[in-house]
């Protein structure tokens, strides 16, 4: 029995999902953190740690009984972005020598648009 994780696709999100492989005939419960049965919920996993038993019943009499297996799974999320704008007014009614120097948390280039869309 194994466990196949679909992270998250945005921070904050909860679309994760878990493939599951197990026996034919076998019972599967998906339990997070907590312990909370969230079988059902598969698909609408947060970010965390979830694990996976899978138990084969035998029939009555059948003398079968076998353990459990169990499996840990971690559906993990995107890091945040932030940005943050530091603002230089114009000196003077009707200069254009006004700016704005904007930095983000992953590093990569800020377009700045102004109120008419343009670069």
């Amino acid at each position: 029995m194994s466990g196949i994780p679909t992270n998250v696709s945005c921070h904050g999100a909860s679309d994760g999902s878990i493939a599951v492989t197990n026996s034919v005939g076998s019972t599967v419960v998906i339990t997070d953190d907590l312990s909370a049965d969230v079988t059902a919920n598969n698909g609408a996993f947060g970010p965390g740690v979830y694990t996976i038993t899978a138990t084969l019943i035998g029939g009555v009499g059948s003398g079968v009984c076998t353990a459990p297996a169990v499996a840990t799974v971690t559906i993990t999320e995107p890091i945040a972005v932030t940005v943050s704008g530091l603002v230089t007014n114009v000196s003077c009614h009707g200069l254009g020598n006004g700016s704005i120097s904007v930095t983000n948390s992953l590093g990569s280039n800020v377009v700045i648009k102004n109120m008419s869309n343009t670069d």
